[in-house]
């Protein structure tokens, strides 16, 4: 089953981009609305430490975390003991996506909080034994950590955003002039980022553009990877996680569709490790350090070799040596599995 909701077209599609799979196994875990959400498992099924779950941004999937062999995280924390698994949400990677059966893209950000969240957290704990696990979030994966811990998630033993933000208010992020595109979702859904990103891999950092600087700091990434990125990385986005992402750009916070319960600000007991990059276009320092109960900020003037943009954190030309040791050593340091 773990290839189920991938076509043959998309199949293809990663063969021509050499795209090697190297999850031990995928696990589903079922949603109370009935969505198959994959769990790609890298880890070792002895691994005495709390489980990781790694989390992709906003149109994203698995590929973030293990795009090859020398820039996989997800294999990076296996080696460090831990037993690894990439979810991917509705509509994204190895989950299932419209329109398969009848399904369609009409879900919101606070599907991903209350639903497929939990969801992955129950096949991972069944899955593995342990009683609470790791989560390490890239972007809305991270944005994904702090709402479910603001709902009242206690299955969850540390987490770590990677350039993320709850509130993202005057911080000049690239997305606030996005947010002046809202209104043409009405006639566009899904927005098809994936196929788009596809169509321009072969160009990607082909000359500066403020779309790649978007998702990179390009001095800081090899182009290849990042062409390969682009080309598998992505899915088409529900209008419905746009409007509510765009919460996080204004006053209120990210907010229910009923206006019940608003996430803002975080109070929370659990140890979480806010992640930024100095040269990050979508969330800087200052967004980052709105939350979190310790920060690391990658960077020059942080004493790094180069500046680091939104991607880089994880797949940047120096992020295995840079970057990588401090999220390992966090994890460590909050593990009492």
């Amino acid at each position: 089953m773990g290839d189920r909701f991938l076509n043959r077209r998309r199949k293809r599609h990663l063969e021509k981009w050499g795209v090697k799979e190297t999850a031990r196994e995928v696990v589903f875990a079922r949603t109370s609305d009935d969505w198959a959400i994959a769990l790609s498992r890298y880890g070792s099924r002895v691994a005495q430490r709390y489980p990781v779950i790694l989390c992709h941004g906003l149109a994203a999937n698995r590929h973030a975390w293990d795009i090859d062999a020398e820039r996989s995280l997800a294999q990076h924390l296996v080696d460090a003991g831990f037993d690894v698994f990439a979810l991917e949400l509705r509509g994204h990677g190895r989950s299932e996506k419209p329109p398969f059966g009848k399904k369609k893209y009409a879900w919101s950000f606070f599907d991903y909080v209350l639903k497929d969240g939990p969801a992955a957290i129950d096949e991972v704990l069944r899955t593995t034994g342990a009683r609470k696990v790791h989560w390490v979030g890239h972007s809305m994966g991270g944005i994904l950590l702090l709402a479910m811990l603001a709902f009242g998630e206690e299955r969850i033993a540390s987490g770590t955003t990677i350039g993320s933000s709850l509130d993202y208010s005057n911080t000049g992020s690239a997305f606030e002039g996005l947010i002046k595109l809202l209104p043409l979702t009405r006639f566009l859904n899904p927005v098809p980022l994936g196929p788009f990103a596809a169509a321009m891999a072969p160009s990607a950092l082909a000359f500066d553009n403020p779309i790649d600087r978007f998702n990179v700091y390009p001095p800081n990434i090899d182009r290849g990877l990042y062409r390969k990125l682009t080309a598998v990385g992505f899915h088409p986005i529900p209008r419905g996680v746009l409007r509510d992402l765009a919460g996080g750009f204004r006053s209120g916070g990210l907010c229910l569709p009923d206006g019940s319960m608003c996430v803002k600000l975080l109070p929370t007991t659990v140890p979480v490790l806010s992640v930024a990059g100095t040269e990050d276009l979508q969330c800087s320092p200052t967004a980052a350090r709105r939350h979190g109960t310790d920060h690391a900020v990658f960077g020059r003037v942080h004493g790094t070799e180069e500046e680091y943009g939104h991607f880089d954190l994880i797949v940047g030309d120096r992020a295995r040596t840079e970057v990588w040791p401090t999220l390992t050593q966090w994890l460590e340091d909050q593990d009492d599995g």
